[in-house]
C-alpha cells in the first residue's frame, strides 16, 4: 500500500524492544523534522548501562526484597512519570502480579489519603535529578506521610544516574525490568509467557 514500515527484530516480545522502539521513534521525529538527532546521546548511554549493569543488578534485587510479596505503587513524575507506567506493566507481565502506577502531585490530592488503612502495598518513588526541587520535596514528603501510617508500608526511593535524560531514562527503564525479573524469580515464575493476555487475543479474535 506504499506505506513505510520500519522492521524490528521478530524474535524480541514487544516489552523487550523498548530500546529499539525508542531508537526508531527518535530516528523517525528527527527525519520529520520534529524532534533533534539523539544518535550521540543512545550511544552513551548504551556504554552508561553497560558500565553500570552490574550496580543497576544489584539494585534491583535490593528493591524487589523490599517489597516481597507488598504490591507495589510506584510514583513518577516529570521525565519518570511514563518510566512509572513501564515499571508497573513490566510487573504485570514478568512477575504475573498488581502493580500500580501513580503520579505526582495528582496523587497527593486524593490517593495518599488511601494509605492511612491499606495493608498489603510498598511505595517506590522514582527520583530524576532534573525534577523541579518542589516536585522532589513532594516524593520527600509524600514518603514520610506513607511511611508513618498505620500499616508502615516500605517506602523504597531510587534515583537514577547518567548525565543525560536520555541515560537516566534508560537506567531507570532497566533498572525497573530488572526488579520485575527478580519479582518473578522469587516467586518462580517462568517471566516469558501471558497466558491471560493470549487467551484474551484468542477470544478476541474468535468475534
Amino acid at each position: 500500500d506504499g506505506v513505510p514500515v520500519i522492521g524490528l527484530p521478530g524474535i524480541l516480545q514487544p516489552r523487550a524492544a523498548v530500546a529499539y522502539m525508542f531508537a526508531v521513534a527518535t530516528e523517525a521525529a528527527r527525519l520529520a523534522g520534529c524532534g533533534p538527532g539523539l544518535h550521540s546521546e543512545i550511544d552513551s548511554a548504551a556504554a552508561h548501562l553497560d558500565k553500570r549493569r552490574d550496580v543497576i543488578a544489584v539494585r534491583s534485587r535490593e528493591i524487589a526484597e523490599k517489597i516481597g510479596d507488598a504490591t507495589p505503587i510506584v510514583y513518577g513524575s516529570d521525565l519518570t512519570d511514563p518510566i512509572a507506567y513501564r515499571w508497573k506493566c513490566q510487573v504485570n507481565e514478568n512477575a504475573l502480579r498488581h502493580c500500580f502506577k501513580s503520579s505526582l502531585p495528582e496523587a497527593d490530592h486524593n490517593e495518599i489519603a488511601g494509605w492511612g488503612i491499606d495493608e498489603g502495598f510498598a511505595a517506590v518513588m522514582l527520583l530524576d535529578s532534573d525534577q523541579h526541587p518542589r516536585e522532589r520535596e513532594r516524593f520527600q514528603l509524600t514518603g514520610e506521610i506513607i511511611s508513618a501510617t498505620k500499616s508502615s508500608p516500605p517506602v523504597i526511593v531510587s534515583e537514577s544516574v547518567g548525565e543525560t535524560r536520555t541515560a537516566r531514562m534508560f537506567e531507570a527503564v532497566m533498572l525497573g525490568d530488572l526488579v520485575s525479573l527478580q519479582l518473578a524469580a522469587m516467586a518462580g515464575i517462568d517471566p516469558t509467557p501471558v497466558v491471560a493476555i493470549d487467551e484474551l487475543k484468542s477470544r478476541l479474535g474468535r468475534q
